[in-house]
């Protein structure tokens, strides 16, 4: 026995399920969710059985209902109520809403709307799709500039009521209008009416999303038919109407416009009376405001002012594309594939432009009416593939460039293309407190202008200029090339365009700081300057700053303070006279040119030092003019003035030579070709009058004094006050006077 009770094993106690109360909340769930059924098919039946059959006894009541909600008067003609499908239809006849002047602002002729499911639910009057035939709206803005969309202000005079209706209306699945009508009318700008007819619009909102999109024809002589397309996102738990807080794209589509009708309607920044084409333009926005856009143009026969005081602006021609950018900090505008033809036959190529500049800016519709100044540009970039200067200064009078670069451009007639142009600057645009510009030129040409003093040294020019520089508010660097170019030297030389077959030099500029009201120093550095023509090769260096005081005189910051060096390796000495200095008196300049018939001269130096303004230095104090050079072969005619009456000399000859002229002595020798030797001539400083002439005769040579010291070193002794003494020759014949 005891065996057998200990092989007996005890039970162990029993439990509940746990299934058991998962099947209790299931059949607690399940009651819930029939009651909730059943409560939708009361509503149903209700709502078939009970409202749709009377909805058209209930006319009055609605149009107070509707009256109140809008804030104007609201008349419908007639109710049909259709109930054949899960969802109810009813249809609205004649429904017009009226201004507060009692005018109709408003008319539907049919409105077919069809219930959302979720009305039954949220028990708010929501539609899955509103139909409209046949609508009628005018839009007008009053003498006080207040905005009432069929009758409604939308402004928010109506406490209340545009907001309300704005959150109603984007709360809707589908809102779409067929073949309605819409009229503008603007009491505060005294514009006729303007009508768009056959106007499809179809509204759709899911959740945060809303989409629109407009088609409309415009009057006679506005253009083709056009479309706009809004697509738009709002925040999550904002309410739908508030469309300040939504950020989206707006795209509108104009094949064919004329768009002088704009400016009757739209607010431009310009003057726009003449113009047609095509216009696509895609605008963003973001919290109530614009962000930036894109527009693609494609116009013809334009006419526009571009401000007051400017002259109107025509093209024939205007095409590309323009991207506007704002940020935070400021606004970005790009041009691609810009380019247009002016009235006048100019054609600017098209190619990228890019202008941005710092600007701190109202990003939202709140921060706007917080703050609406304008605030100050403090900085800025600018960048172009290609600028045609010509076109620039044709058109400068017609454009904003402001008052200082169009008298500019006015005054220097700029042509040549500039490729690669970068531009920043800091501060105001008319006076950047650091700025950095580099930019190569091709074909560049500048016109010169004479100097506003009688006798003085103009604005030099060229033409045919390659250049490449960069500079700062500081200083900067140029690379400078002339092929088959000129340059023209107002005040310099009597023929003041000088042709160059090569040029070529470095640049090198440096601007000091303004104190006091000073105006800065600023010094040019001329370097490794090489130049070829017809006449003359050589090269030189030079420098060149402004003087210490203000104005334009002797010391005074103009003409400024030059050094210069430079030599010959070739040139032609009948040439000579041409590049002889005004400083030089006319009546010695044309006795060299009559003078030298032919020659050349293989090595030549010059040197000048001092102020411009005492140019060419007859005192020994105001500067250094020096002029060394060998001459070879140089055919001369001897010219004498006797008792007023002015004759050759009794024959020419040719000649080699060495001469100089210069504040300080230098010894020059001369010799005849087939004749007898000069051994050596002085020339000194001294008296301002020359010796008198002495008869002289010696094999082969003519009388008088040698021609080629003579041509050579008159004019300089003009130039530099001197006296030339000669040392006579010792011929190998006696000389004899005649």
């Amino acid at each position: 026995m005891p065996l057998l009770q200990s092989a007996v094993v005890p039970e162990a106690p029993t439990r509940a399920p746990r299934w058991r109360w998962w099947r209790l909340s299931l059949r607690v769930g399940g009651w819930i969710v029939l009651a909730a059924w059943s409560l939708v098919l009361l509503a149903w039946l209700s709502l078939h059985w009970l409202i749709l059959p009377r909805l058209d006894e209930w006319r009055p009541q609605v149009e107070a209902q509707a009256s109140r909600a809008l804030g104007v008067p609201v008349h419908i003609g007639r109710i049909d109520a259709r109930s054949s499908s899960w969802v109810p239809a009813f249809k609205l006849h004649d429904v017009v809403l009226r201004d507060s002047r009692g005018l109709e602002a408003l008319r539907l002729p049919q409105v077919t709307a069809s219930l959302a499911v979720s009305s039954l639910l949220s028990l708010q009057l929501r539609f899955e799709q509103l139909l409209i035939d046949g609508a009628r709206l005018e839009v007008r803005r009053d003498a006080k500039g207040r905005l009432r969309v069929a009758g409604i202000d939308v402004d928010g005079e109506a406490v209340g009521s545009a907001g309300d209706l704005a959150d109603w209306f984007f709360a809707q699945h589908e809102f779409v209008i067929r073949g309605g009508a819409v009229r503008w009318v603007d009491e505060l700008r005294g514009a006729p009416p303007l009508e768009l007819a056959d106007v499809q619009l179809v509204v759709r909102n899911r959740l945060n999303r809303h989409d629109l999109r407009l088609d409309a024809t415009p009057p006679t002589g506005w253009g083709q038919r056009f479309k706009l397309v809004l697509r738009a996102r709002q925040p999550l738990l904002a309410q739908a109407g508030d469309w300040q807080r939504w950020r989206g794209t707006v795209h509108a589509d104009f094949p064919q416009v004329l768009v002088q009708q704009l400016r009757r309607h739209v607010d431009l920044p310009f003057s726009l009376t003449q113009g047609e084409g095509a216009l696509r333009a895609w605008a963003d926005f973001n919290n109530g405001l614009p962000q930036g856009g894109t527009m693609d143009v494609a116009l013809r026969d334009v006419s526009v002012r571009l401000a007051a005081n400017l002259e109107p602006l025509a093209l024939t021609q205007l095409g590309g594309r323009v991207v506007v950018a704002r940020q935070a900090d400021g606004v970005k505008v790009q041009a691609e594939r810009l380019g247009f033809q002016t009235a006048q036959g100019q054609v600017w190529q098209e190619g990228p432009l890019s202008l941005a500049w710092q600007q701190q800016q109202v990003l939202s519709a709140s921060a706007l009416l917080q703050s609406p100044g304008i605030h100050p540009v403090t900085g800025g970039e600018f960048s172009a593939e290609r600028l045609d200067l010509a076109v620039m200064a044709e058109l400068a009078e017609r454009l904003p460039l402001g008052t200082g670069v169009r008298r500019l451009l006015a005054e220097l007639n700029p042509q040549g293309t500039v490729s690669g142009l970068q531009a920043r600057w800091q501060g105001a645009v008319d006076a950047p407190t650091s700025y950095q510009v580099r930019a190569e030129v091709k074909g560049m040409a500048i016109a010169a202008a004479p100097s506003p003093e009688p006798g003085g040294i103009g604005r030099p020019g060229w033409r045919g200029a390659d250049l490449s520089f960069q500079g700062t508010e500081s200083g900067g660097q140029a690379t400078l090339a002339l092929n088959g170019g000129a340059l023209e030297l107002p005040g310099v030389f009597e023929q003041p365009v000088v042709p160059l077959r090569r040029f070529g030099a470095q640049l090198a500029w440096r601007i000091g700081e303004a104190k006091d009201g000073v105006r800065p120093r600023v010094e040019l550095k001329v370097s490794g300057a090489r130049f070829e023509n017809d006449d003359a090769q050589g090269e030189l260096d030079a420098s060149w700053h402004t003087g210490s005081n203000d104005g334009f005189g002797k010391g005074a910051r103009l003409p400024g303070v030059l050094e210069m060096n430079g030599k010959l390796t070739q040139g032609k000495a009948a040439q000579v006279s041409r590049y002889l200095p005004l400083g030089i008196p006319a009546s010695v300049r044309g006795y060299v040119r009559r003078a030298v018939v032919a020659g050349r001269v293989p090595s030549a130096t010059f040197r000048v030092k001092g102020d411009l303004w005492d140019f060419p230095y007859v005192q020994r104090s105001d500067g250094e003019f020096r002029i060394a050079a060998q001459v070879q072969d140089v055919t001369l005619t001897a010219c004498r003035r006797r008792r007023q009456r002015q004759r050759p000399g009794p024959h020419s000859a040719r000649w080699t030579a060495s001469c100089c002229s210069s504040a300080a002595p230098c010894r020059s020798a001369t010799r005849a070709a087939g004749c007898g030797a000069w051994r050596s001539t002085m020339c000194r400083a001294g008296s301002a009058t020359l010796p008198s002439t002495r008869c002289w005769s010696s094999k082969g040579m003519p009388k008088g004094r040698p021609p080629i010291l003579y041509a050579m070193l008159e004019p300089v002794r003009w130039a530099a006050g001197s006296m030339v003494r000669w040392r006579e020759p010792r011929p190998r014949a006696r000389p004899s006077c005649n």
